[in-house]
């Protein structure tokens, strides 16, 4: 079966080698100086002393969530004690939910649904960590630590959730129970299940970085980084009306908020330690082709027999003398050459006179973006882009052939199979500018604006499954 691999390196500016070997995760300075100093997630957050301190979020009915949902907050706590920091539960009434940090252990667990998902790995370490909880219906539990799934269980869910007539309170449970001893902030809620892809996207963001997709579903935010504007008991929700009342906790005065050292997380840089940190990923993982037999078919819907444009990101394990499939439609194709190690190649209806190929030769086991575009005549002017910048030979081109469209593999032939891996496939209706694949490169599905989706007929992150993200070509992973 085609597997998951590790995610890969958003790019930089026009004119750079964007993607590093051994740079696991892109750090967001964007081309900027990297001699600035440390960036951190907002600035600042609330501290809970475990004596009682915690924020009543109330019972709005958008807060009686009885479906999917996904709850994050950043949390810092040293404490040995169980505590139970995002709740709606009390003790022999209403069982809702409840996130917490386990004694002893100091593990996160969320309950919900009488099921439990515990993390294997501890966060009551004294550093900052970015929690996730998720609860698909009657489903699945799954629990997020730094972006990565660390627990999840689909065994003991008895039900849906329950309509809860407890308050949502941030800090401790709702029978004042089992309090938080640490620092919070930004702490979110959701009406559906994030995206693997989604949870990672959101880990470094302020809400008004929060945009498109991401934002879909959002029901509240509370930075917890300052108290309202004239009312120092209520903390701002950013998002919803489910305004905070404050009991306790310590919360910076509305517009007294500042950087100070430890209670906010920070940014990691790529400077700093791109080798030990997880930052802003493009996609929480691609899929892994044998080169031999795995493929993954699109159907024969997505007929994109006029201009076009095609992007990917990839990585191959094997030069060979044998073509090596990318993407095809029908009998066209888009590939690693079989005649010149490491070429791309893109031949339109099957006309072997009509190659178009790249100047410059792949190596193994290094991500590339790459992008194809043919205007919708002909004999049209077809372009290839590695990493954001035009390498072909100038060759005049035919659009792409009717038929099944596949990635891994030709749907004419049962072979010339990919050997590495393929992500954030996106096929438009349209030739896109150099600009415009080199904004789409550095983002997933959720983070392109309005104006990138136009002419967008299908997107293929390929992190999780085989699943259309914009349209209803969903691929079957074989």
């Amino acid at each position: 079966m085609i597997g998951l691999g590790t995610s890969l390196v958003k790019g930089g500016m026009s004119g750079r080698q964007y993607v590093k070997d051994g740079l696991k995760l892109y750090m967001p300075y964007r081309g900027a100086d990297t001699t600035k100093g440390t960036q951190f997630v907002g600035t600042g957050s609330t501290s809970f002393d475990g004596a009682n301190d915690y924020i009543d979020c109330g019972n709005n009915a958008s807060l009686r969530i009885t479906g999917n949902m996904t709850i994050s907050a950043w949390v810092k706590s040293s404490s040995s004690a169980r505590q139970r920091f995002i709740t709606k539960y009390g003790s022999g009434t209403d069982d809702s939910f409840y996130l917490s940090i386990r004694p002893t252990t100091g593990k996160f667990r969320f309950n919900a649904a009488s099921g439990e998902a515990e993390s294997s790995s501890a966060v009551n370490d004294g550093d900052w960590h970015h929690l996730v909880a998720q609860y698909t219906t009657s489903t699945k539990l799954e629990v997020f630590i730094d972006g990565s799934s660390d627990g999840t269980d689909t065994s003991s869910i008895a039900s849906a959730l329950v309509d809860s007539d407890q308050n949502l309170r941030i800090g401790i449970e709702s029978d004042d129970e089992y309090p938080m001893v640490g620092n919070m902030k930004n702490v979110a809620i959701w009406n559906r299940v994030l995206t693997a892809t989604e949870v990672q996207n959101v880990m470094y963001k302020t809400y008004a970085e929060v945009s498109g997709r991401l934002a879909s579903g959002l029901v509240s935010w509370w930075a917890l980084e300052e108290s309202k504007s004239g009312d120092a008991t209520k903390a701002v929700d950013s998002k919803g009306s489910n305004e905070g009342t404050i009991s306790g906790a310590t919360v910076a005065a509305y517009g007294a908020a500042t950087l100070y050292g430890g209670n906010t997380p920070v940014i990691p840089r790529g400077i700093d330690n791109a080798p030990t940190v997880q930052a802003d990923a493009i996609g929480a993982g691609s899929a892994l082709f044998d080169g031999s037999s795995e493929y993954i078919d699109c159907g024969g819907d997505i007929d994109i027999t006029g201009a076009f444009t095609l992007t990917a990101w990839i990585k191959t394990d094997t030069i060979a003398t044998s073509i090596r499939n990318i993407a095809c439609q029908g009998n066209s194709f888009f590939a690693l050459d079989d005649g010149s190690a490491g070429i791309l190649t893109y031949q339109g209806q099957g006309s072997a006179g009509n190659n178009l190929q790249t100047q410059t030769a792949l190596v193994v086991d290094k991500w590339y973006h790459i992008a194809l575009s043919v205007a919708g005549t002909d004999a049209g002017d077809g372009r290839i882009y590695i990493n954001g910048v035009r390498d072909d030979d100038n060759a005049t081109t035919v659009f792409m052939a009717a038929g099944d469209f596949q990635i891994g593999k030709m749907p004419t032939a049962d072979s010339r199979y990919w050997d590495g891996n393929i992500c954030q496939v996106g096929i438009w209706s349209a030739v896109l500018t150099q600009a415009q694949i080199q904004s789409i490169m550095e983002k997933t599905y959720s983070e392109l604006i309005a104006s990138e989706k136009t002419n967008l007929v299908s997107y293929w992150a390929l992190d999780v499954d085989g699943s259309d993200s914009h349209g209803d070509n969903d691929g079957t992973l074989t």
